[in-house]
């Protein structure tokens, strides 16, 4: 089953990302792009 994540990263961007739980760890399956505003991330 794959989730969508997002998360900071340390340049102050949100990251967004499609990821599935594996034997109990996060395997990141695609990501889908960043984003610096809240503008950019509804285009997400």
């Amino acid at each position: 089953m794959h989730h969508i994540r997002t998360t900071k990263t340390s340049s102050k961007a949100t990251t967004v990302q499609v990821v599935r739980y594996e034997d109990r760890r996060l395997v990141v399956v695609a990501h889908i792009g960043s984003a610096h505003n809240e503008e950019e991330l509804k285009i997400l």
